[in-house]
């Protein structure tokens, strides 16, 4: 015997129960006409609608000397990685000649 896609509803009603709906509450009620009015007697007063927005500077076109610094700051940060790796194998083998026991064969 088959089961088709449409037994597996009828069998397993658990597993294709609907979702419960998400409901969205309110973190505060509304402002009723009372409470404004009594928020304007305490000194309340109505914020601007849409707040002023500042405008961006205006950029101008980089100089050649702006492309030179980052031509520059490119060259440092591509060969950063290099020098580093240099100047740790430099120290690790500098301390392991220290350590390392020199005999000296005396004839």
């Amino acid at each position: 015997m088959m089961i088709c896609a449409a037994d597996f509803e009828e069998l397993f009603p658990d597993l294709f129960a609907p979702e419960p709906a998400f409901v969205v509450r309110p973190a505060a009620n509304a402002p009723s006409a009372e409470c404004i009015a009594r928020w304007e007697d305490d000194g309340g007063s109505h914020a601007e609608i849409a707040p002023s927005r500042r405008n961006a500077p205006a950029r101008s076109p980089a100089s050649k000397y702006d492309i030179e610094r980052m031509a520059t700051a490119g060259a440092i940060a591509a060969t950063a990685p290099a020098v580093a790796t240099y100047a740790a194998a430099s120290a690790l083998f500098s301390a392991y000649d220290h350590m390392t026991a020199r005999r000296e064969v005396i004839v």
